[in-house]
């Protein structure tokens, strides 16, 4: 491994266990995260909702009620990136992104990979038709994104997952009729939809429980009313 940062040995490493139970936000904890397989020791800091927020748009309760079989596209894979890549910047404490992407851009394949760029974004100005345009294009595209973050996809989604406290709080436990149960009673009692689900939950899931189980109500009735709409349709016929 190429990172020479000491730790700071104040903080106690945490075990898979600690990891397993809630931490509360703004806590520094050190953990051993895998970067291309071998183990890191970094220490990162939990982050509140308020910095959860500052760092895009995402719910971190969505795949309670995603569809199975919907497929993200290469925008909202770069939009899910550029979230992760913020939320990074903001939890790694030592070494901090900083040091991470200075060390990563000095290195052979990055300088490589941004040649290689150059050297096509010129090629793609003498080439003669617009099938063969495309075709670099597309290579032009692969080898951006490769270098556009640079952390490892195993080193960012270990640490995500840290971050998110999925192990550690009762999101999973979720399920969309108890979402929309929820929306009802707060419609009815004026009041938020994650008070009448019992469980753990951290402050951006229990703001996600809010916004996701209200669009489920509105999303219920219009269902309803189409429905209503077209039985009245039929008899009417």
């Amino acid at each position: 491994m190429f990172f020479k940062k000491k730790l700071n040995n104040r903080i106690e490493l945490l075990s898979e266990e600690q990891l397993s139970k809630f931490i509360d936000a703004n806590t520094e904890i050190v953990i051993v995260a895998p970067w291309n397989g071998e183990p890191l020791p970094v220490v990162i800091r939990m982050l509140d909702s308020v910095a959860l927020a500052s760092c895009g748009e995402f719910n971190t309760i969505s795949s309670v009620v995603a569809e199975d079989n919907k497929k993200l596209d290469l925008e909202n894979i770069v939009a899910t990136k550029n979230i992760h890549e913020n939320i990074l910047k903001l939890a790694l404490v030592e070494p901090n992104f900083k040091y991470f992407e200075e060390q990563l851009t000095n290195k052979d394949f990055y300088k490589q990979a941004k040649n290689e760029i150059k050297e096509i974004e010129a090629l793609i100005k003498q080439l003669p038709t617009e099938v063969e345009r495309e075709i670099y294009r597309q290579k032009l595209q692969t080898l951006e994104l490769s270098i556009a973050f640079i952390l490892p996809e195993d080193f960012t989604e270990f640490i995500i997952n840290i971050l998110m406290q999925r192990r550690a709080t009762d999101a999973d436990k979720l399920t969309k009729q108890t979402l929309l149960q929820a929306g009802f009673l707060a419609e009815k009692y004026n009041t938020r939809p994650c008070e009448f689900l019992s469980g753990i939950f951290t402050e951006k899931q229990r703001v996600d429980i809010d916004m996701t189980a209200f669009a489920l109500v509105v999303d219920y009735r219009e269902s309803q009313k189409a429905e209503k709409e077209g039985m009245r349709w039929i008899r009417g016929k």
